[in-house]
């Protein structure tokens, strides 16, 4: 079942319907996750946590590493709440999925969406045992229109409690099982009866109230800020919120967080960077400087010594010594990467905005800055081993034989953005394409440039893709009908050979797999983001829609079949079928990705913005096979037969593997001739799956008649076809 077992949903964004349902770990791993916004920590024993940024993230060391876990509605979480190590709930923002929250049973392996039965919008969330628990927000329907509803069966049913009034819930606080605090807006509830009636606390109106936190069913803090955000305050109880009295010392800071280890050791985090702490419940309290200027959203203690503090813009700061001291973890760099190159398996460069240079020598597992005295941006990068690059923006091709330690400067005499960078196999000859069109090569390494041609765009060069040993392409960036140029001898001459059929109202990225096939990337005059192909060189196109208002970075295709886009938003879309339909997949980050390069079909980075750097050796894709041995993997490699059968237009064809594969799924005609294929020569691990197949825009943008059509498996030794028939 869907709700079961759901961890991968592949999103077609072409015409045709393909989607692959399996459990599943991330195909992309965060190299530098220190570069991620945090906003929740929660440890649940003395070395495993669980937070949030651009997706829900895990360490069983401490937060030395973090795993990405693949979870549904990524880049949509609020808040997270977990019983134990295995029970956790996480509140969903997605208006898609409004009214629901997502469970894991067995520590983020797997996630159900768990529905209210309403619409409304959860922010708040807090669980007494692994079955009962309350979560609270707004009916978005009615705005400020508060809610808190309960459940008693871990998330299978919920009741809405008693009214909170015209005030979105924002925390909650339960000493007892009987007692429990909510803050919402500019009012503070209390229930004794376990939520099933709610009564007003008298604070003062003049506040917005943020975080609860009580260490007893009477003593408690709340802290909460002027609507105008001209102040903050910090205020304590002992009498169950009959009486509160003002804490000194800590207006006007903003404060995000509260916690406490036992009645006595508390924190309140704000977010500028101090901390206050308390040894006796709150009557004083000490400030702590944690010199960061990033800003801080969350703490949690995973014993009484160990604790840790995340925040934005990567921050990860650690104390072992109950909060006395703290240490800030390192941050690699916040400069945004524009290329990833990797001249070997081990040896691999990204490199970015004002002269940014990083250089891994253990195949991504870690990087470490090359201190360089270049301040232009770089947005060029090849290499030729794993010591002689190149690079370069407006003032020429900058060139290292070291490895990035050293950079000579080569003039090339333009002053003019260098659009694309190539070496040959023999690395002594290279060409570049500057912004203005100019053609320049060299015979010496790049020791020295020359002048010997130009483009002929009319505004200006876009993207360039050298396609084959001589065949070089290039886009115009020119507005409205935008042109594609073409050279068959190594940039000395060039040809007009394509308007795109005018599909595109400003210049294209393009990328081509050979001197035919090739693809074209861009928005039209209705800010739909298309992708083009085209296998005559460019005299014809198919288009794709991949969306509306979606802004795409760079296309990359690393064999005939596979190919990968990505975008803002942290996007990532794969093709396994040259280009015939693209799914996106989960990136874990939010951060504009602008380059990607691959060694071989399955293992490949990401570089974007914030210091970014992603890796994958699945070829991007979710797998199964974690924890989940004896009662998931297969006895047997199985193709089953089809269901419905007949279908039209759609139909699911399931398929077993009992150990890992190389997997190819291919839809045939009765002629025996290719019509799709569905999995490409990739790698699964063992385990069970789905994928739908849509007879819709199925060959090349055409729909599939009625008859016969057989479908084949090839599972490393094994291999199985099945027959299906199309009945319109």
């Amino acid at each position: 079942m869907i709700t079961e077992k759901l961890i991968f949903v592949v999103f077609i964004i072409s015409l045709i319907l393909q989607t692959e349902t399996v459990s599943a770990q991330a195909g992309w791993q965060n190299l530098t996750p220190g570069q991620i916004n945090r906003t929740e920590i929660q440890y649940v024993n003395s070395t495993t946590a669980f937070s949030i940024a651009s997706g829900i993230y895990k360490t069983t060391d401490n937060g030395s590493s973090w795993i990405l876990l693949n979870a549904p509605d990524e880049n949509n979480y609020d808040k997270l709440y977990f019983v134990n190590g295995s029970t956790g709930y996480v509140t969903v923002l997605s208006e898609a999925n409004r009214g629901k929250i997502l469970k894991t049973t067995n520590g983020g392996i797997n996630w159900n969406y768990m529905p209210t039965g309403t619409n409304y919008s959860f922010g708040a969330i807090n669980f007494i045992n692994a079955n009962t628990g309350y979560i609270g927000g707004n009916r978005f329907d009615q705005l400020f229109n508060g809610v808190i509803m309960k459940t008693t069966d871990g998330g299978i049913s919920w009741n809405e409690q008693g009214p909170v009034y015209n005030y979105f819930v924002t925390c909650f606080s339960f000493p007892d099982a009987l007692t429990g605090y909510a803050s919402a807006g500019s009012k503070m509830f209390k229930t004794t009866d376990g939520g099933i009636n709610w009564s007003v606390i008298p604070l003062s109106d003049l506040f917005v109230f943020d975080e609860v936190y009580f260490t007893s069913a009477d003593t408690g803090f709340i802290t909460g800020y002027f609507p105008n955000g001209n102040g903050n305050q910090l205020w304590k109880t002992v009498n169950g919120g009959l009486n509160w009295t003002e804490t000194p010392g800590v207006e006007y800071i903003p404060l995000r967080r509260i916690t406490f280890l036992n009645s006595m050791t508390g924190f309140v985090l704000a977010t500028n960077g101090i901390l206050f702490k308390t040894t006796n419940s709150g009557e004083n309290w000490n400030i702590i400087n944690l010199n960061t200027s990033l800003t801080s959203t969350s703490i949690s203690f995973a014993n009484m010594s160990y604790g840790t503090i995340v925040g934005y813009g990567g921050l990860i700061i650690k104390t072992t010594n109950q909060g006395n001291n703290w240490t800030q973890s390192p941050i690699l760099t916040v400069a945004d990467l524009y290329k990833i190159y990797f001249p070997s398996d081990q040896t691999g460069y990204a490199a970015g905005k004002y002269g940014e240079f990083l250089k891994t020598t253990n195949s991504g597992n870690n990087w470490f800055s090359v201190p360089n005295s270049i301040t232009t941006n770089f947005v060029n990068l090849v290499f030729i081993n794993d010591n002689t690059g190149f690079t370069g923006e407006y003032s020429g091709v900058y060139k290292t034989t070291n490895g990035g330690m050293n950079w000579i400067m080569h003039s090339t005499g333009t002053g003019s953005k260098i659009t694309g960078l190539h070496f040959y196999d023999n690395p002594v000859n290279g060409i570049l394409i500057d912004e203005e069109g100019r053609v320049l090569k060299t015979t010496n390494t790049g020791d020295s440039w020359i002048e010997y041609s130009t483009v002929p765009v009319f505004i200006s060069v876009k993207s360039v893709s050298f396609a084959e040993e001589n065949i070089i392409y290039a886009s115009d960036d020119a507005i409205i009908n935008a042109e594609l140029f073409k050279s068959t001898n190594r940039g000395l001459n060039w040809f007009s050979v394509s308007h795109y059929n005018n599909f595109f109202y400003w210049g294209c990225i393009i990328d081509f797999i050979n001197g035919n096939t090739g693809f074209a990337m861009g928005e039209d005059e209705d800010f739909n983001t298309l992708v083009l192909k085209t296998t005559d060189g460019g005299t014809s196109w198919s288009s794709y829609l991949m969306g509306t208002f979606i802004s795409l970075t760079n296309i990359n295709f690393i064999n005939d079949y596979s190919g990968f886009i990505t975008g803002t938003g942290g996007r990532i879309y794969k093709t396994s079928n040259s280009g015939t339909n693209w799914y996106s997949q989960t990136s874990g980050t939010n951060n504009i990705l602008n380059s990607t390069f691959f060694k071989n079909s399955l293992t490949g980075y990401a570089a974007g913005n914030y210091g970014t750097i992603l890796k994958t050796t699945t070829g991007g894709d979710l797998f199964t096979g974690l924890n989940n041995v004896n009662e998931n993997i297969p006895d047997a490699f199985t193709l089953e037969q089809n269901y419905p059968n007949p279908f039209n237009p759609e139909t699911k064809i399931n398929y077993e593997l009992p150990q890992n594969a190389e997997v190819d799924l291919t839809v045939f005609d009765i002629n025996g001739r290719e019509v799709i294929k569905l999995v490409n020569n990739e790698f699964r691990n063992a385990g069970k799956y789905s994928v739908s197949f849509n007879a819709r825009n199925a060959r090349q943008g055409s729909d599939l008649s009625s008859g016969v059509y057989f479908y084949k498996l090839k599972a490393g030794s094994f291999s199985q076809t099945r027959r299906m028939i199309l009945l319109k």
